[in-house]
């Protein structure tokens, strides 16, 4: 009876290795979306949407002081809301649709208030975190830096 409890102690030992090797080789490794990272960075919570308010403006690396371009009353009060369906609001009034390509590229599009024309807008991501978001594009051949931190909520 001993001899038959080791025979068969190595043949279940056996078949444990063997079931082993068998699920190692047939695990992967999950890795996280690059892009879904970048929309929920973007984003924050879906029940709880981050508010962005825009702190400084470069144009061609230097220090904004006229914001007429970027917003109608003005960068300290300007913010933007990025909601998780792909839609967005900004302090202005304006609403639109958002998207992330890839992971380097914030893409917007929006009807103009003023001259009713479509406007499709891309940035770059240079940082996105959970309290900053760094955006640049190019408009009129100047190189346009937005830097927005969260209000806090």
């Amino acid at each position: 009876m001993k001899l038959l409890t080791t025979v068969h102690g190595r043949i279940l030992f056996k078949l444990l290795i063997i079931c082993s090797f068998f699920l190692a080789s047939c695990s992967k490794d999950i890795e996280a979306d690059p892009i879904a990272i970048a929309k929920a960075t973007i984003v924050g919570a879906a029940n709880n949407p981050t508010i962005w308010r825009l702190t400084e403006v470069k144009v061609d690396g230097s220090l904004e002081s006229n914001l007429s371009f970027v917003s109608s009353i003005g960068a300290n009060t300007y913010m933007i809301t990025f909601y998780q369906g792909g839609s967005f609001k900004d302090s202005d009034g304006v609403v639109g649709k958002w998207d992330v390509p890839n992971p380097q590229t914030l893409s917007t599009s929006y009807i103009n208030l003023i001259s009713g024309v479509e406007v499709i807008q891309s940035y770059i991501i240079e940082e996105s975190n959970g309290s900053i978001l760094k955006l640049k594009y190019t408009y009129q051949g100047k190189v346009i830096q937005l830097t927005y931190v969260t209000t806090g909520k």
